[in-house]
């Protein structure tokens, strides 16, 4: 029998502003068998979230839209199902978790779907002690998933996921945030269960081999049987980019080319205590003698779900104070309002950075506070940034794909020229072409980038050093 059965599927967002819009997928098909595994690669924008959403039921009812065709879940039309009925016929989980998140705490996040359905307690609580110890969130049940790193809160998802044990699972960037050693259990999981699994992603990555019964492409609005697809979605494909830009350079070429004035940032004797205000008995800890960064430079932060990346790079911007350590801006010693107007940081989750009505808005707000630019002068530099990311300057933000939020979160700081900027997970959601484009951009000027990622082979070869968070201590490593 066929799990899901997508026939003719036309569909396209209808436009806020009441422009026309194009089709997001055209005549799109796709069957796929019960207990397969399927994996379908897209570029950035091409609909991943979209098709995951309408697989689901979660957007046609929500979202002022046009689709025709049909979407069929074990020979049924999914609008014939009420949503109750589809908790055990399908999961999806977003690429974005703090959108799917709505209790107070880890443990009651996991409950939460067994209890709307009248599970008897005991049960409950089994079924959530079992899906905390297999995702490593045992000691965080009674904190606030908001208060959860980013592959933290993805682990949680992951976790609900696998213990509500829907026939189809629906991974939209599942991938994503998450260290090696979790990346590596989750496709140990999608190959030895019986589920129907559907995973979205916008790159191959090392996990994928041999997990999948198939592999497709998204592109152009319709499904494709590409076997090609190593030649455009694995980190390989992309050297044709980076050899062409300014990113394979040496650091000494960098360092000479600069266009903004040569700065540098340290850390010395840096010392991070964290408390979770939703449990203060859980405490982090972290260490660091030396860090040092220069612009022109592209370094790497690396290390497990919860090492401390995040909890620095906040130092670094000014965000949080230490509990002890020395900051210093060109050997003189810095404060954090300083800190501000010269550190960046990209968080992983653009829509915490995102807050006004347009395109345009957004990227004019922090032009308009900097004395001495005209209004024709911000205009003429908002109008070149949209056309360099590619943006839509009437556009509303929170209608753009993920992608896009984030090509528009990396505009507002292209503009404002800060001499370091710190990219969380920037290669999340994203294509590598599209990710090192970002980073190509960034450092045109001579910005220091500080790049945090979890793909062991993401920005290796661009970086000039690389530092390693584990069990605490922050160290550089060759």
């Amino acid at each position: 029998m066929l799990a899901l059965d997508i026939n003719s599927l036309r569909f396209k967002y209808k436009s806020w502003t009441e422009k026309k819009t194009d089709n997001t997928f055209d005549n799109l098909d796709l069957q796929v068998k019960e207990a397969e595994k399927v994996l379908i690669l897209a570029n950035s924008d091409e609909g991943k979230t979209t098709l995951s959403r309408l697989v689901s039921n979660l957007l046609t009812k929500f979202i002022p839209s046009e689709i025709e065709g049909s979407i069929k879940l074990f020979n049924q039309d999914i609008n014939s199902y009420e949503p109750y009925q589809l908790i055990d016929k399908i999961c999806y989980v977003s690429q974005n978790p703090m959108e799917m998140f709505i209790t107070t705490t880890v443990e009651d996040e996991v409950a939460f779907p067994f209890e709307t359905i009248g599970i008897e307690r005991n049960k409950i609580i089994e079924i959530v002690n079992s899906a905390l110890i297999d995702w490593g969130l045992e000691k965080y049940r009674e904190v606030s998933p908001s208060e959860l790193s980013g592959g933290e809160r993805k682990r949680l998802l992951l976790a609900i996921s696998f213990a509500i044990n829907s026939k189809i699972i629906v991974f939209d960037e599942a991938f994503d945030d998450l260290d090696k050693e979790y990346r590596d259990l989750l496709a140990k999981k999608i190959k030895e269960k019986n589920n129907t699994f559907i995973v979205l992603s916008a790159r191959y990555l090392n996990q994928f081999n041999n997990v999948f019964n198939r592999i497709l492409t998204l592109e152009n609005g319709q499904i494709h049987n590409n076997q090609d697809f190593k030649t455009q979605f694995t980190h390989q494909a992309i050297h044709h980019y980076l050899n062409n830009s300014r990113l394979l350079k040496s650091k000494d070429f960098r360092e000479d080319n600069l266009l903004i004035k040569k700065e540098k940032l340290e850390i010395s004797s840096l010392e991070i205590e964290r408390v979770r205000e939703s449990n203060k008995s859980i405490k982090f800890n972290l260490h660091c003698d030396n860090f040092i960064v220069r612009t022109g430079e592209i370094i790497r932060l690396v290390g497990k779900n919860g090492s401390g990346k995040s909890t620095m790079s906040r130092i670094l911007c000014g965000l949080d104070k230490p509990l002890t350590g020395k900051l210093t801006l060109n050997d003189e010693q810095i404060n954090k309002d300083l800190l501000q107007t010269k550190v960046a940081y990209l968080f992983q989750n653009p829509d915490l950075q995102i807050f006004l009505p347009t395109v345009y808005e957004e990227l004019a707000y922090g032009l308009e506070n900097i004395e001495g630019l005209s209004s024709k002068q911000i205009k003429e530099k908002v109008q070149s940034c949209a056309k360099l990311f590619n943006l839509e300057l009437d556009e509303t933000p929170s209608t753009m794909s993920f992608a896009l939020r984030k090509f528009l979160q990396a505009g507002v700081y292209y503009l404002l020229d800060r001499p370091f900027i710190i990219l969380d997970e920037i290669d999340g959601a994203m294509s590598y072409e599209d990710s090192y484009y970002i980073i190509d951009k960034l450092s045109e000027k001579g910005s220091a980038l500080i790049i945090i990622t979890h793909d062991d082979n993401f920005a290796k070869e661009i970086s000039d050093r690389t530092y390693l968070f584990e069990d605490g201590i922050v160290e550089e490593i060759l």
